[in-house]
């Protein structure tokens, strides 16, 4: 069998017999389509594991090392899916497709002083009041809720009673899974502000100014660039709003906030996945040390 043919019944197997969503399914596809577009045409019993090499090479000078990870992963689970198979598709075997390993991501460890040195920031550089009241709102909201940045560009005005101290909603996060949210004092009293000056009719919470209509749906992009210009123009260095996630999931951490809760307000389905996003200081260990000690005495 060609190689395209027998993706396309890899991918089909992963919609009907593990019952992966359609987004999911995307994703395989388009992993795997540099492969596709490289050795489509070939029989599946001529691909070598000289091939396999050439291919992760080339994938290597083309993108980013976590995209290369990603694409070696998964052209494994489809060398997986060829060795199970009944009919022993006769492929190169799993272990014959090399692990690409990512580096540790560094990220700028933010705290208290500088996520309210990001707040001043659009009163300082905000292009007007609107701008300004509504970029305050939303890193205040990043900043004390932990949201993904596709989740706060979903939120929409009437999944909130804005007059009540109560701001609680459910929303579709990753991997469609359905949360809570809460968004306490700090963020209300900001968002209050800034749809106080809004006139427009869009349902978002948090609307573009650039486009016309009533949609006006804010761009990911356009989120993520204000945050990272922002925190350039006051010196903080390069933050994104997931490195504001970061900060939110730390602070959970400093507060001795017990690691259940804090995978849970993360919409984390394992500790493992916090951990990645916790970052305890040398005063942090210094302290949990003494702790150790003094219950010593």
């Amino acid at each position: 069998m060609r190689i395209v043919d027998i993706v396309k019944d890899y991918t089909l197997r992963l919609k009907l017999k593990q019952q992966k969503d359609d987004k999911t399914v995307k994703t395989q596809q388009n992993l795997l389509k540099d492969f596709v577009e490289d050795y489509g045409t070939y029989e599946c019993w001529e691909i070598n594991e000289w091939m396999i090499y050439h291919y992760v090479e080339k994938m290597k000078s083309k993108n980013m090392t976590s995209t290369v990870s990603a694409k070696a992963s998964a052209l494994r689970q489809f060398a997986n899916f060829c060795y199970l198979r009944r009919d022993r598709i006769p492929f190169v075997s799993p272990l014959e497709i090399p692990h690409v390993t990512v580096p540790d991501k560094k990220y700028n460890v933010l705290n208290k002083s500088h996520i309210k040195t990001l707040m001043d920031a659009p009163f300082e550089f905000g292009k007007h009041k609107l701008v300004k009241l509504r970029d305050v709102a939303i890193i205040a909201t990043f900043a004390t809720t932990g949201l993904r940045v596709s989740e706060l560009a979903s939120l929409r005005k009437d999944q909130f009673d804005i007059h009540s101290e109560k701001w609680e909603t459910q929303i579709i996060g990753k991997r469609s899974k359905r949360r809570w949210l809460s968004i306490w004092l700090l963020a209300q009293e900001h968002i209050r502000r800034y749809l106080e000056e809004r006139n427009d009719n869009s349902p978002y919470l948090f609307a573009s100014t650039a486009k016309k209509g009533s949609d006006r749906k804010l761009d990911i992009n356009s989120i993520s660039l204000m945050i990272k210009n922002y925190a350039k123009l006051v010196g903080i260095g390069k933050v994104t709003a997931h490195t504001l996630r970061h900060f939110f999931l730390t602070e959970l951490q400093r507060n001795k906030t017990d690691p259940f809760v804090s995978a849970e307000l993360a919409w984390h389905n394992s500790l493992d996945s916090t951990k990645i996003y916790t970052h305890p200081d040398r005063p942090d260990i210094v302290r949990a040390l003494y702790k150790v000690e003094k219950s010593l005495y």
